[in-house]
């Protein structure tokens, strides 16, 4: 399709000369057409011979669906001065991956519903950094290209790589990739295909039907060669340094080969609790030697252990203070709980109220029991308990927000309001001490009436956040 363009048909002839050929996707043929003239990188359309080049390299023979295909072509993103075409590239070159995702020879690494989540309002944003990464990627991949043309293949096989794995994890499907690794964020991916792309290994230049070799290619004089030299000829398999299995003789054994000389090659295997054991194979022999990637059995050092095992390493530790004080808030909780015969909740407006009248000042005691997880980086407003020379932050449990799902508790302290007008407060922060960690409380400020709401004063620096989205607002109309 993209050759029919370039030779200035147009989008009916070049729909019309592609239905002439004999091919399986004739109903997606428009889409692709579509595709082709708005997506392909320009007028020499260089996405689609990259997919093509890529294609070629992986063995990519998937077909795409008609509706997958039509979504790939005609979604809109709804994001204004960006359609995201390598995106879409993206998208179109990991669906040729993967062949154990496939039906009837139809890939089905993405449907349509993954395309739609790429563009929901909780996604968008993700989507377009990685549009931003893959475009600011392909220009150094065509650079690359145009210094070091013999190196295309290699380029290629990289930037695909990054499109692949960045689509994967953008789409939270990283478990269906060819590749072992689980990347943690769009930036590890793109700092391992920076690394690959500079640090091509040495058979990258060899083109298709070229053997690859280890190193520059050399002219062997085998009249004159030695022992050790024509075994190596015989055995370009063998690598000093790298692993190797004899199933036949030694099963599992993973051995690794530490020489070769004029009569043998030298093996040697690491058992667990029990000295290497060397073995000498003659030159002959090595043809029953096969390369693995099988570790070598290895055994956990001494002081490595003895950090790692102990009782006092800093992740055991911040577990058993984690428990330690979620312990000390469920005491503060039970101590202080409160009835149905005390409090009441309500929603329209949502909200907590006294159900009889408290008649002396701090008999409420609101405790906010809920998850607790070490503070790392501390923000402003953090609702923490102070233990172990550490803070630790306290987030509500999922609660019965709607008097539906009984499965849920109904924990008083959260649904107690903020105002800024200190008049109707009648609740003030307190602190309690369990077992050494500081809890944070809300207890009443002095005598409340029944049937009244709990109200607790916001922060200065939350009346601060209000307050800026206001004098925004206000400045806006002005200008309007």
């Amino acid at each position: 399709m993209a050759t029919f363009f370039q030779n200035g048909m147009d989008l009916k002839e070049a729909i019309t000369q592609a239905k002439q050929g004999d091919i399986k996707c004739q109903q997606s043929l428009p889409a692709v057409a579509h595709y082709v003239q708005r997506f392909a990188g320009g007028p020499n359309f260089p996405l689609i011979h990259f997919l093509g080049k890529f294609g070629k390299l992986i063995g990519g023979t998937l077909l795409l669906g008609g509706d997958f295909f039509h979504a790939l072509a005609h979604t809109d993103f709804k994001v204004s001065g960006q359609v995201f075409p390598m995106v879409r590239m993206g998208l179109w070159a990991t669906m040729l991956t993967n062949p154990q995702k496939c039906q009837d020879g139809f890939a089905k690494v993405f449907t349509k519903a993954d395309i739609e989540k790429l563009r929901s309002h909780l996604s968008i944003e993700k989507t377009k950094q990685a549009e931003t990464m893959l475009a600011k990627a392909w220009e150094t991949y065509q650079e690359l290209v145009t210094k070091n043309s013999q190196m295309e293949l290699h380029y290629t096989k990289c930037f695909g790589k990054f499109t692949v794995g960045l689509l994967l994890f953008l789409t939270q499907k990283q478990e269906v990739s060819k590749e072992a690794k689980s990347w943690d964020s769009m930036e590890d991916i793109l700092k391992a295909f920076t690394e690959e792309a500079q640090n091509p290994p040495a058979s990258s230049s060899t083109g298709p039907g070229e053997p690859a070799t280890a190193g520059p290619l050399e002219v062997k004089d085998v009249l004159k060669a030695s022992p050790k030299e024509i075994a190596q000829l015989q055995n370009q398999h063998l690598k000093i340094g790298s692993s190797y299995v004899n199933y036949k003789e030694y099963g599992t054994q993973v051995w690794e080969l530490k020489s070769i000389n004029d009569q043998h090659a030298i093996f040697e295997h690491s058992a667990l609790f029990e000295h290497p054991q060397s073995l000498e194979v003659d030159h002959e022999e090595l043809k029953k030697w096969k390369a693995t990637k099988t570790p070598m059995p290895k055994l956990c050092p001494p002081h490595y252990c003895k950090a790692a095992v102990s009782m006092a390493h800093p992740s055991v530790q911040q577990d058993f203070q984690k428990n330690q004080v979620a312990l000390a808030l469920h005491q503060a909780a039970q101590s202080n709980a409160l009835s149905e015969k005390q409090i009441a909740f309500s929603l329209h407006p949502a909200g907590l109220w006294t159900i009889a009248k408290v008649t002396k000042k701090g008999a409420l005691k609101l405790v906010p029991l809920g998850h607790i997880t070490m503070v790392i980086d501390e923000r402003p407003n953090m609702l923490t308990i102070e233990a172990f020379s550490k803070k630790w932050l306290i987030s509500p449990w999922k609660m019965d927000s709607m008097f539906e799902k009984p499965e849920h508790p109904l924990l008083p302290f959260w649904w107690a309001k903020t105002s800024n007008d200190m008049d109707v407060c009648n609740l003030e922060w307190h602190q309690v001490v369990v077992n050494q960690c500081k809890i944070p409380i809300l207890t009443n400020t002095g005598p409340v009436e029944a049937n009244t709401q709990l109200i607790f004063p916001k922060d200065a620096e939350e009346e601060q956040e209000d307050e800026a989205p206001t004098a925004a607002k206000k400045k806006k109309r002005k200008t309007t």
